[in-house]
């Protein structure tokens, strides 16, 4: 299985390049040279904006008590979505567009997640549970189906949290004076004077 990928992985660039050699020549040298700066210049903006915004949503999500899944997962596609469009190459491009399609990307990731944790050469602890073969099916379903209800909660969550989070005490309004600290008089110079 690894041997396979490994082979996969290693025909890839070569597939790229025959493949953007037969669009530059259907298409031309001028428009393969657009499509893949255009979609160079997508990807970068795909990275840069959305950097801060999976943080936050991960952010979102610990501060409601549930596991980031959801978000950091997305995030993760996402970020992929950039660098897919950033190489060079028309089916690393397409790849990329499609990932940005946000239903397309909550499936692979949650399917991703279903597939890691039911690996049997998966063993890790996931949010303070076992997961590995049997207990990984059943900690994946969990994970999936937190990661399904993150992103149907996620919108609205997001909205709610511009507002201030509400405190857990009381709230105690009140003036104080440090008494460790010295006043100092306007009328009286700063050094010290010597008196004879």
């Amino acid at each position: 299985m690894r041997i396979g990928l490994f082979f996969i992985f290693a025909a890839i660039p070569f597939l790229e390049l025959a493949v953007l050699i037969k669009f530059g020549q259907a298409f031309g040298v001028l428009w393969t040279l657009l499509v893949i700066i255009g979609t160079a210049l997508g990807g970068i903006y795909v990275l840069s904006t959305q950097s801060f915004q999976v943080m936050q949503r991960a952010l979102d999500a610990v501060q409601r008590g549930k596991p980031p899944v959801a978000p950091v997962l997305e995030g993760a596609f996402v970020m992929m979505a950039g660098v897919l469009l950033i190489t060079p190459g028309i089916m690393s491009d397409i790849v990329g567009l499609v990932l940005l399609i946000p239903q397309i990307r909550h499936r692979v990731a949650v399917f991703s997640l279903r597939q890691l944790l039911k690996s049997s050469s998966f063993r890790g602890v996931v949010f303070g549970e076992a997961a590995s073969g049997a207990e990984g099916r059943q900690a994946a379903d969990r994970a999936a189906a937190e990661a399904a209800e993150g992103q149907r909660t996620g919108k609205a969550a997001r909205q709610t949290s511009r507002a201030p989070p509400a405190g857990d005490g009381p709230i105690i309004d009140g003036e104080f004076k440090r008494l460790d600290e010295r006043t100092v008089d306007p009328q009286r110079p700063h050094g010290r004077r010597h008196q004879p």
